[in-house]
């Protein structure tokens, strides 16, 4: 049997961008998650969602040759009410359904990602 595997894109800097662009002011939830955006209005969701899709179209477009690699967005739709699932909180979700995780950030973020995923079956990745 061949390897599945689940690619989970991130946008933060993207979504982040878009937001301030349109003048948005950037928030974030330091309870729970220090990189999990807060999302008020229906426009700042409907903007994180178009970055997001943007990025699952770019990993399907790059990817169309690997049939074993899935991309799903951590962005969710429930019977018309949008949901901004942040990546990590969707890996943190999943990743015990795996064999094995993986979460591949920028060097500069290596150190704090591998804090937010102390104590999850995760291997961080810095490049």
């Amino acid at each position: 049997m061949s390897d599945i595997v689940a690619l989970i894109p991130g946008g933060g800097t993207q979504i982040s961008q878009a937001l301030e662009k349109v003048g948005y002011v950037v928030q974030f939830d330091h309870r729970y998650n220090p990189a999990r955006r807060i999302t008020k209005t229906l426009a700042e969701k409907q903007i994180v969602k178009y970055q997001l899709m943007a990025q699952v179209f770019f990993w399907r477009r790059l990817l169309v040759n690997f049939p074993n690699v899935h991309v799903i967005s951590p962005f969710q739709d429930f019977g018309g009410i949008l949901c901004n699932v942040n990546g990590d909180d969707f890996v943190k979700a999943l990743c015990t359904e795996f064999d094995e995780t993986y979460v591949l950030t920028r060097a500069d973020r290596k150190e704090a990602k591998e804090e937010l995923f102390k104590g999850f079956p995760v291997h961080v990745i810095g490049i």
